[in-house]
């Protein structure tokens, strides 16, 4: 189920099944602080939007072969 929204924020349930991955995943990147920058708001995990979807274009290939 991929969730779509218009708020410039995202919960980490919405970007993981966005992206197709587990929240345990997205916690494992914030600590090893790879892939994906967050803010914390108020004590919760937010993720911008339109990050999100730079993150996904910057990860779109169009081979398995080697890159350049």
């Amino acid at each position: 189920m991929t969730t779509m929204t218009t708020e410039p924020f995202l919960t980490p349930k919405q970007v993981a099944e966005r992206l197709g991955i587990s929240t345990g995943t997205l916690a494992q990147w914030r600590y090893l602080g790879q892939h994906l920058p967050y803010h914390k708001i108020g004590g919760s995990i937010r993720y911008d939007r339109h990050a999100i979807d730079r993150y996904i274009k910057a990860t779109t290939r169009r081979s398995t072969g080697v890159t350049r």
